[in-house]
């Protein structure tokens, strides 16, 4: 095994161990005996010729960090990408917490001391910080229906109007279904109670004996 960046271009990816595929393999079938891997893990495997173990691990490096460094640094951060555009769903503190937990967990990587590998290790930790707290939420784009996408000050109690409104509208509503089913209710009664008295099976002759239809009617129907 070799240990090799990957998963991005130059030596900005993740440290991750490569395995070179055997000599002679081509087929995607044994590459995913081989490797114990899925179809689209093996295709790829394949075409780049070596296996990444653990691609999907999250890196850490345990390590020293400066906690006043680092909240600053997140703040700064929040200030110039995320301030007036947060989504209404996400607190600054809880999305500041997060890249400072991401520094925290990569304070002992070799490249740790360079400014520009700690601003997009926090950076890229509070944009998958967003997008989990989204995708939790779910609906059309990742987002509650009834909410705009950025965050507004007055969209709870402009929910709760809308909400009240449709509140007000119901009692119409509902009384409408009420009579529509009583009414339904009634009429199935009156067709099925006769049934019952006479001692009809629930049958087509049954019914049309029952509601005085026509004999061939329900003969042409069971044809």
């Amino acid at each position: 095994m070799t240990t090799k960046f990957v998963g991005a271009s130059g030596r900005n990816g993740r440290e991750r161990e490569v395995v070179p595929v055997p000599e002679g393999m081509t087929e995607v079938k044994e590459v995913m005996h081989f490797f114990q891997c899925d179809r689209r893990t093996a295709k790829a495997t394949l075409e780049r010729g070596f296996y990444i173990v653990g691609y999907h691990r999250r890196s850490v490096y345990p390590g020293v960090l400066e906690p006043d460094a680092a909240y600053g640094l997140v703040w700064s951060i929040y200030h110039r990408k995320y301030l007036d555009r947060l989504p209404w769903y996400v607190a600054p503190e809880d999305l500041v917490q997060e890249g400072v937990m991401r520094l925290l967990e990569m304070a002992g990587h070799p490249r740790f001391q360079e400014r520009g590998f700690q601003f997009y290790l926090a950076l890229n930790a509070m944009k998958s910080f967003i997008e989990r707290q989204r995708r939790l939420r779910g609906g059309i784009g990742g987002t509650l229906l009834g909410f705009e996408e950025n965050f507004r000050p007055d969209a709870w109690s402009a929910w709760q109007t809308d909400w009240q409104a449709q509140r007000d509208e119901a009692p119409d509503r509902a009384r409408a279904r009420v009579n529509r089913t009583g009414r339904s209710t009634e009429l199935g009664g009156k067709i099925t109670r006769p049934i019952g008295e006479a001692g009809e099976g629930i049958s087509q002759e049954g019914l049309g004996r029952c509601a005085k239809l026509s004999p061939r009617c329900p003969a042409r129907k069971a044809a």
